[in-house]
């Protein structure tokens, strides 16, 4: 199980979790306009426990994964097993895919949900105090890999279907620290990594399709000029791959085909050290564009125009043990074979830095 996950608040650029003893942490869900009773929707056959959740969404998102994330929820603790934790639609009773990586005896839960998100608020159910559930194969579905960095100290497991999991040597083994949704991993700017080698199927290659990856990075400082928490090739000459460079002077999202680099410009390291700052790449080769989003907002976008393949041969890592280590916290890494929306990627930074994006209502009982 993992340790306690951290609602968070917006900060700046980024955001910083709140104290302990707030409002969002403790369960008192009427300090943050908790959404109303619903009684009239049906309930969930074998359930005793539920609460209402409300969603507000700025655009229709469809197989959006939805973080619901507790700490210390007084009334989960009291009444769920863990396992037993459900979630539906508005009416009641359509359960969701979902995975469960964190149920801890205090209450506190990282729970993702595949739902269809509208415009507007919308409620969604969390049922517990049940007969269990186990978690659903289909919901990281059609995406290349999805890393909660929440395992045991000496991996990282993928939840997507391809099962990439990371490892780490004895003496390179990210420490576990809370992050943005349950822990997270804090790279020592020394030989930190996460890494697996290139898999035969090319399942972490691209090529010539369009894709899109996304994580959430805290640097606590530059260990270099170009820190690399993210790598598959791509930071320099005949290195052909795609990549995220932080570091003392600009952050970048990178893509190289061996003779051509394409590297937006996220901002300057000032604005980003020591917090939270949710970064995406976005290759549209419909578009011939690049895109570099921080904290859900395009921060650039070039033309990529000529670029070739960019398949290699090389390791993937999250952290590199070398040529461009990292110091700092890595969570939620995300890797999609397509092109993400400036609407999802605005979602899924809300989702975590928000605390209204996602608000728990008071137990209903049955």
């Amino acid at each position: 199980m993992r340790g306690a996950a951290l609602a968070v608040a917006l900060y700046g650029c980024g955001f910083t979790p709140h104290a302990a003893g707030d409002a969002a942490l403790t369960g008192d869900d009427d300090a943050v306009d908790a959404p109303a009773d619903t009684a009239t929707s049906a309930w969930l056959t074998g359930y005793h426990y539920r609460k209402p959740i409300r969603v507000t969404a700025a655009a229709a998102l469809v197989d959006f994964p939805l973080g619901l994330v507790r700490v210390k929820d007084p009334e989960l603790a009291a009444h769920a097993s863990g396992d037993d934790l459900v979630v539906t639609g508005a009416d009641g009773v359509t359960p969701l895919d979902r995975e469960l990586v964190t149920s801890n005896v205090d209450g506190t839960i990282e729970l993702w949900v595949r739902a269809t998100l509208a415009p507007g608020a919308q409620t969604f159910y969390l049922y517990y105090g049940g007969v269990g559930a186990a978690n659903s194969r289909s919901m990281w579905s059609g995406m290349m890999g999805v890393w909660h960095l929440s395992d045991p100290m000496m991996t990282a497991a993928d939840s997507s279907p391809h099962a990439h999991t990371l490892t780490a040597g004895p003496m390179q083994t990210p420490m576990s620290k809370p992050g943005v949704a349950g822990n997270a991993r804090n790279y020592d700017g020394v030989d930190d990594s996460y890494g697996i080698a290139d898999p035969g199927d090319g399942s972490l290659d691209v090529g010539t399709s369009s894709f899109s990856f996304t994580l959430w990075v805290k640097q606590m400082s530059a260990a270099g000029l170009y820190d690399t928490p993210l790598w598959k090739g791509g930071t320099s000459t005949s290195e052909p791959g795609y990549c995220l460079i932080t570091g003392s002077q600009y952050w970048n999202v990178k893509i190289h085909d061996g003779t051509t680099y394409v590297d937006p410009e996220l901002g300057m390291a000032s604005q980003f050290t020591n917090q939270w700052v949710h970064v995406a790449g976005v290759v549209d080769r419909g578009a011939h564009t690049f895109s570099g989003y921080a904290n859900g907002a395009l921060a650039q976008a070039l033309s990529i125009t000529g670029v070739n393949t960019l398949d290699n041969s090389f390791a993937f890592d999250i952290g590199r043990p070398s040529d461009g280590v990292f110091k700092g916290l890595v969570d939620e890494v995300r890797l999609y074979p397509r092109v993400l929306a400036p609407e999802w990627i605005a979602a899924e930074y809300a989702n975590l830095a928000d605390p209204d994006f996602a608000v728990f209502g008071t137990e209903q009982m049955r």
